[in-house]
């Protein structure tokens, strides 16, 4: 990995003036970065991120040649919408909006939809996970017009379905999951234009449908969200080991834990968050945690039991440690 690395870094300095050879470069590195995301640590992508960004933007400072500028923007763009989506999952909402407002900037300067809509998703997250519902579904909503291409459709439905549950809007939530359900096919697989992180794939939403279910609440519903999330773990953990998401699929299973919770199994709830209790500190992001501590929420309500009482030592003791929520300097 590191030669590789000390290899683009050769590739990059030798470009110069900015040509085709450098951005395609970038565009290789922005894709890296973009997989790599889905495996590592928030904490351990910053730098990294921060780095490729410097140089991307040096290049644009350099005046290249207008016929790059477009590309330049765009892989700016996107790095730096990855410097949001890590400032979120760390819990840092402020360092989140700023890089998404450059972001939206860069996206704007490259004219690149499937960019805005990220932007807009990242922003939407924060504000879900803030607890402002109402913005999370405005800002999902806003960037409809630009969600013309792979998985855009999909994360942008599943984003607004799951704001309007929390706040309690069935007929909203109907209308979201069913533009979600016509997105399904054009979201199947990953494409060129969106690597790693960028792809929003069945899994997610799924357990995004779930936690929709969940939200709206009574048996009908909480029967759907076991059937979503357990979907969804199969979905999220089908194919190599080494290409699993420790971070989403942790997500499935504690939507599944929630929902069997919901229905008052609690020997079924503990059996499908157990494997998420050993989940490295490090991947224990803002919305990880989230879910966590709903689990002790409803937990803490009378029961009796010594399932309960361990399950919710456990939880506890989880909570106690999450991720880094610092910003590298």
């Amino acid at each position: 990995m590191m030669a590789a690395e000390d290899s683009a870094r050769v590739a990059r300095a030798a470009a110069r003036p900015v040509g085709g050879e450098l951005v395609e470069q970038f565009n290789t590195d922005v894709q890296r970065l973009a997989v790599a995301y889905l495996s590592l640590p928030p904490f351990a992508m910053f730098r990294p991120l921060a780095a490729l960004r410097e140089q991307i933007f040096a290049a644009i400072d350099s005046y290249p040649n207008p016929a790059h500028l477009g590309d330049l923007y765009l892989a700016a763009g996107r790095v730096t919408a990855l410097l949001a989506h890590a400032s979120a999952d760390l819990g840092q909402p402020v360092a989140a909006d700023a890089h998404a407002r450059a972001a939206w900037l860069c996206a704007d300067h490259a004219g690149h939809g499937e960019l805005r809509v990220y932007v807009r998703w990242v922003q939407a997250n924060v504000a879900y996970w803030s607890g402002d519902y109402a913005k999370a579904a405005e800002l999902a909503a806003s960037a409809r017009p630009y969600a013309t291409a792979g998985s855009t459709l999909l994360r942008l439905a599943s984003q607004e379905a799951r704001a309007h549950a929390a706040r309690g809007d069935a007929q909203a939530v109907e209308r979201a999951l069913g533009t979600g359900l016509d997105a399904q096919d054009s979201a199947a697989d990953a494409t060129t234009s969106e690597p790693g992180v960028f792809h929003f794939a069945p899994g997610k939403a799924a357990y995004y449908s779930s936690e929709v279910r969940l939200s709206l609440g009574g048996p009908a519903n909480l029967r759907r969200a076991v059937a979503d999330a357990t979907r969804a773990v199969e979905l999220l953990t089908a194919g190599p080991v080494a290409q699993h998401s420790a971070e989403l699929v942790a997500a499935g299973r504690q939507d599944l834990a929630a929902a069997h919770l919901a229905l008052g199994d609690v020997e079924a709830a503990g059996q499908a968050v157990r494997p998420v209790l050993d989940l490295p500190t490090e991947m224990r992001t803002t919305p990880i945690t989230g879910r966590m501590r709903a689990l002790g929420q409803h937990l803490a309500r009378p029961a009796a039991g010594s399932a309960v009482a361990d399950l919710t030592e456990q939880v506890a003791l989880f909570l106690a440690y999450p991720a880094v929520r610092s910003l590298p300097a």
